[in-house]
């Protein structure tokens, strides 16, 4: 017998002694009040207004409730302590969802599901794991949630405040294009009266001119095509479809995007992440872009601020750094550029459509940066001074960190 058995027989043979010389009376008492608290906690959990399924490691379900077993489509009062989850989902949405999902990673993961069997319904399934004390997985908690009204709330208060700024996008876009159009009507009659004396005769092309002006007219056409591309971002925005990232590896994967461009203006790019950032629930094609939007604004104000110099060399080498860390609940990218600078009393406009201080600003890039991270209930902070530079902080909410037992007493 090992000494750990022995250990757990003594213990059990103490217990059992002390029974045996203990009141009959309190024995019952004390085995009637557990009888009612498990009573008691067994109803509750029957009677949640959430599925709750838990398994262990391998996904065999331990225990699981009605309104669970409702949203899985399994049949009522069938035993599965010991079965396979997956072999009692009945849901092909979200059978298909556990299918191709490795659990086996102690991470959080949260999807919402549109069944065809619940019409007009939204469930939301989050998965925990649990660790054991030596950090490997324990078990898993599966909770199923109707979010429906949750999810109809948000559409509308993001319907409302679309409709509440597309008057003013509408108008800001009308003023933008009808810049960039003038100078296109320009510069086409300019080429055109070119053209016409060389058939006229007696004349001959400006090379020069005429490749200014055709240069003008390919900008101007690229402005265009940006101002209508972020409108159209502004107005048609996409719901995030959010799966666990490595945030770490998103914002290295942008800051290489921008090297080769930073180098040329001699820029220094500095990018620091921790190294143990846990992956974050997010959609990464919207960060992504949301990042992009942030980086291409700070090399923008270190040019802007170049133009505006006296032409003297700077003391010290314009730079952009790139943070990426764990703040709180909240992982944090930060920018900081030594840019221009924005002046205080324009901080608070930044984030409205068409507020820009750039000569070829379309003003909705960070008014598209906001509405990414709000829709990821995170949040964008910018503090700045002018001729010293901007920090600009995005914070997205951490997944929630798996959850460990308590040491043995």
């Amino acid at each position: 017998m090992s000494p750990e058995t022995k250990k757990q027989s003594g213990f059990a043979g103490r217990v059992l002694e002390r029974i045996g010389r203990a009141d009959p009376r309190l024995i019952e008492a004390a085995l009637q009040q557990y009888l009612a608290q498990k009573q008691l906690l067994e109803v509750i959990f029957e009677n949640l207004q959430e599925g709750l399924v838990v398994t262990d490691s391998q996904l065999r379900i331990l225990t699981c409730n009605a309104r669970a077993r409702r949203w899985l489509g399994i049949p009522p009062r069938r035993r599965m302590t010991g079965e396979s989850l997956l072999a009692h989902i009945s849901v092909p949405e979200i059978f298909q969802f556990v299918a191709r999902t490795d659990f086996s990673k102690p991470q959080r993961v949260e999807q919402d599901f549109r069944p065809a069997c619940f019409a007009g319904i939204t469930l939301q399934l989050t998965s925990y794991p649990v660790e054991s004390q030596d950090g490997s997985l324990f078990s898993r908690v599966f909770v199923l949630r109707d979010v429906t009204e949750t999810r109809r709330a948000e559409l509308r208060e993001r319907q409302a405040e679309r409709i509440a700024s597309l008057a003013t996008l509408t108008a800001g876009i009308a003023h933008e294009l009808k810049n960039p159009l003038n100078s296109l009507q320009i510069h086409a009659q300019l080429t055109n009266r070119m053209i016409a004396g060389v058939r006229n005769g007696g004349q001959t092309v400006e090379l020069d001119r005429l490749e200014a002006s055709l240069r003008v007219i390919l900008e101007e056409t690229r402005r265009m095509t940006r101002i209508v591309d972020e409108f159209l971002g502004a107005v048609r925005p996409t719901d995030p479809e959010k799966a666990e990232v490595a945030l770490r590896e998103l914002v290295e994967k942008v800051a290489r995007m921008f090297l080769p461009e930073c180098r040329q203006a001699d820029i220094a790019l500095e990018v620091v992440c921790d190294a143990d950032l846990p992956p974050i629930l997010l959609d990464s094609d919207q960060i992504e872009r949301a990042l992009v939007n942030v980086i291409r604004n700070a090399i923008e104000a270190i040019l802007e601020k170049r133009k505006a110099g006296d032409g003297t060399e700077p003391a010290k080498k314009d730079s952009i750094a790139v943070t990426c860390r764990i703040d709180g609940d909240d992982a944090l990218i930060e920018v900081v550029d030594t840019g221009c600078g924005i002046a205080q009393e324009n901080l608070g406009k930044v984030f409205e459509p068409y507020y820009t201080t750039k000569f070829s600003g379309t003003g909705l890039g960070l008014m598209n940066v906001y509405r990414i991270l709000r829709e990821h209930d995170g949040k964008v902070e910018i503090e700045s001074e002018v001729g010293r530079g901007t920090r600009v902080r995005m914070r997205l909410p951490l997944s929630q960190r798996p959850v460990r037992l308590l040491p043995k007493a």
